[in-house]
């Protein structure tokens, strides 16, 4: 590469602020997975990050540099960062697309979906996991908070799941998942199939991606079902399994794997792992209910329900607000800035409480989902499928860092028939 080439743009990156001998860089990350490298850049470098569009030079951001910033820099400096990234696929560029394609077309070729939590996120001996899970089933309800009692009799059809990290909201998935285990269907009742529905954080095109891949825990494998993903391809084409490779790094479908396990060990149970991508396509305001594309992923879905020849439990992995400068807020997080966002929670899981998707929606999109509830676009999938159930909130929690730099909410609930 030459100082006078047009440079390929950056791709999107995560940026990590870090101090090192008292110099401060930012880490560059990707958040896709397709580069394991991290990058460290001086802060003073991030103007030039900033240039990177695809249509500039070298000498055309030395030229910007000069005339905006007063800043004198060296044009093969700014090629010898970005021959750095272009070594680390961190660039849209031709050697990145041909380094992507290898890689999808590795996962999609592989089996098993290997797990990114175990050893981290979650014990990697399985004794060690039951120990884990077992402390956190037996969590007590918080004094905070009043939880609603599940209905006597009646069906559970589905759950909403955090999916923060265990050592922060493990408590709430132990108090729903002691709730869950008395409401389980009788095995006799047949197969369960759980349609497990994730975020995919770092976007998909599609309204639900799926992929054909069992997965892999310390408690041994999770199958997919392959009834159900016969006839998910069937009706929604391809294009349901054309992404799969953001599978590979996402936790939220992950994280709820091992308590299936754990809970239904005496269950013959396969499991339909699903990421809700783009539901708004074109923001137009009116919502989800406009799009075809999102009517037919759902009676689709509907479908594989009405034609399993055993029990379905539909499970939304979801977090709730995420506040703070960690994710792009000016302020540190303020007692008024949780109390606030205890509101808006408490607002939205009244549409959770009446299963009602499209009074979910609007709630959170009445100030266009300010505080960044990750789990809208799950959430809406799963109060379509439980349409005519009732929702009972066990817990809600928020999490709020030392340095007050995050603030993450969450909620557990279970749905059953009304």
């Amino acid at each position: 590469m030459t100082a006078e080439s047009p440079i390929p743009p950056l791709r999107p990156v995560e940026t990590i602020p870090v101090k090192q001998d008292g110099q401060d860089y930012v880490v560059l990350r990707d958040p896709q997975g397709f580069s394991d490298g991290m990058i460290a850049v001086a802060m003073g470098a991030l103007p030039i990050l900033a240039r990177l569009d695809g249509q500039l030079s070298a000498l055309d951001i030395t030229a910007i540099m000069r005339d905006e910033y007063g800043l004198e820099v060296d044009p093969d400096q700014i090629v010898s960062i970005v021959e750095m990234l272009e070594k680390s696929y961190l660039l849209q560029s031709d050697a990145f697309l041909k380094h992507r394609r290898a890689m999808e077309d590795e996962y999609r070729e592989a089996d098993v979906r290997e797990p990114i939590l175990m050893g981290g996120g979650y014990p990697s001996d399985p004794d060690d996991l039951v120990e884990l899970l077992e402390t956190l089933e037996a969590s007590e309800p918080d004094e905070d908070f009043g939880p609603e009692k599940p209905l006597k009799g009646k069906r559970l059809r589905g759950l909403m799941v955090p999916h923060i990290d265990y050592h922060r909201g493990g408590k709430s998935y132990g108090r729903l998942y002691k709730q869950v285990r008395a409401l389980l269907p009788d095995p006799g009742e047949g197969p369960l199939l759980v349609g497990l529905i994730g975020v995919a954080h770092h976007g998909a095109f599609e309204p639900i991606v799926t992929t054909a891949k069992d997965y892999i825990t310390p408690f041994g494998t999770m199958k997919y079902d392959r009834d159900a993903m016969e006839l998910l391809r069937d009706r929604l084409g391809d294009k349901v399994v054309r992404e799969e490779y953001i599978h590979k790094h996402e936790h939220s479908v992950e994280i709820q794997v091992p308590w299936l396990q754990y809970l239904l060990k005496d269950h013959e149970v396969t499991f339909l792992p699903l990421l809700a991508g783009i539901l708004d396509a074109f923001g137009n305001g009116d919502g989800p209910i406009a799009s075809e594309k999102v009517d037919a992923a759902l009676n689709a879905l509907r479908l594989v329900e009405e034609n399993h020849p055993g029990p379905v439990l539909w499970l939304a992995s979801v977090d709730f607000a995420h506040v703070g400068p960690q994710f792009g807020d000016p302020a540190t997080v303020s007692d008024k800035d949780c109390s606030l966002v205890e509101r808006r929670d408490m607002k939205a899981l009244e549409t959770v409480q009446k299963a009602d998707a499209s009074a979910w929606w609007d709630e959170l999109m009445s100030d266009g989902n300010q505080r960044r509830v990750c789990g809208v676009n799950a959430t809406y999938l799963l109060l379509n499928l439980m349409s005519g159930t009732r929702g009972r909130v066990i817990d809600y929690q928020q999490s709020v860092s030392e340095d007050r730099n995050i603030l993450v909410s969450y909620a557990a609930a279970l749905f059953q028939d009304a």
